[in-house]
């Protein structure tokens, strides 16, 4: 009767725990889901405000240059550039049947613009004006990754404020910028998701800057810099400090090599007394080795 009665008592007790610890975990299983649901809720408010700024961007950016995009107009560059896109519209090739100044695959993009707006001036520069829309879409892009939506906003629009609009002719410079930017922001995106179709559109973008105007090759160079800097970092946190200090002097001479070729060639324009610092700094860092004597 004794044991009995020792053990009734504990089997309410024992319930009310099982009871308790039941209600915790509804409770923590609840708190878990409000938490998903805040964070979800967070990431669509992001999004609605990137979304947001973009439009804002491209409003203002597009009222601005639409005011600008009549102006400026130099005979030389429309005459040369609106001649050679009717002569591709007639059936010419360019460097063929005619004598064409740049590589020639502008000139098809703007024989498709007079074909979708008409024999006009003012075509070229609509075709230019849509690919400039274009282009600060990819800077907003760019900027979103170092920086919040309202400050990727204020740099797109600095950027627009200091490119087409100051000249809106539609020449073939603008397009080595739209698609070079174009190329940087697929390979943003390949560092972000590593799939290879992002390395094809960057190449694509490049293929069609040099066929519009051979500059672009610059950006390929760029490119491969930024592949050679990735396979480097990747080997380094493989291998260690060690190893990759002695397989990056490849690497290393290439960037050196490019940097000095575009000074040389490019910034200085192959004039000695512009180049002549960093060719002294250059020797002070690295001087020759001298003759033996015979």
């Amino acid at each position: 009767m004794k044991n009995d009665m020792a053990q009734t008592p504990a089997q309410p007790a024992e319930r009310g725990l099982r009871v308790e610890v039941r209600v915790r975990e509804v409770d923590t299983g609840g708190a878990d889901a409000g938490a998903g649901s805040d964070s979800a809720a967070k990431n669509r408010e992001s999004s609605s405000l990137r979304a947001l700024v973009l439009a804002a961007v491209l409003a203002i950016a597009g009222i601005y240059t639409a005011l600008h995009i009549s102006s400026g107009w130099i005979p030389g560059d429309e005459g040369t550039l609106s001649q050679s896109a009717w002569r591709v519209m007639q059936g010419q090739l360019p460097h063929r049947d005619f004598t064409e100044i740049y590589t020639g695959g502008l000139s098809f993009i703007h024989a498709l613009a007079f074909r979708a707006f008409g024999v006009n001036l003012m075509s070229l520069r609509i075709c230019a004006f849509l690919f400039f829309l274009a282009w600060l879409s990819a800077v907003y892009y760019i900027a979103l990754r170092f920086t919040s939506a309202i400050g990727a906003g204020a740099i797109a629009l600095l950027a627009a404020a200091w490119s087409y609009p100051n000249y809106p002719a539609a020449m073939p410079s603008w397009y080595n910028l739209f698609f070079a930017t174009f190329g940087a922001a697929a390979l943003l995106r390949y560092l972000e998701a590593r799939t290879r179709r992002w390395l094809f559109v960057a190449g694509v973008c490049g293929g069609v800057s040099i066929l519009i105007k051979v500059i672009g090759a610059y950006y390929i160079a760029g490119v491969l810099l930024f592949l050679a800097f990735l396979e480097q970092s990747e080997s380094a946190g493989e291998s260690g400090e060690a190893g990759s200090s002695k397989n990056s002097w490849p690497y290393r001479m290439f960037s050196v090599s490019a940097l000095l070729l575009f000074l040389t060639e490019d910034c200085c324009g192959g004039r000695a007394e512009i180049c002549a610092p960093l060719a002294r700094t250059v020797d002070a860092c690295c001087p020759p080795k001298k003759r033996a004597s015979r």
